[in-house]
């Protein structure tokens, strides 16, 4: 499945960046340098956003891993 995953971290003063871009390097990460709120953040996250359908998780989401192969399959 072709997809474009967006992470956006609102200022994380762990590791977490540095982790997404080692292990995840085709993720389009947003670095924020200021905790914009999660609903901001959202809104960040969106406007860079190109593809037709968006699925915005909270950071604690767990998917199984076929989850969206199933949802567009119908």
């Amino acid at each position: 499945m072709e997809a474009e995953i967006i992470v956006v971290d609102n200022a994380s003063s762990d590791d977490s960046c540095a982790m997404v871009r080692e292990r995840f390097p085709e993720v389009k990460l947003i670095a924020n340098v200021e905790n914009y709120g999660f609903p901001e953040g959202n809104n960040i996250g969106v406007a860079e956003a190109k593809g037709k359908y968006l699925c915005i998780l909270n950071p604690d989401t767990v998917v199984a891993e076929d989850t969206f192969t199933k949802i567009f399959s119908h």
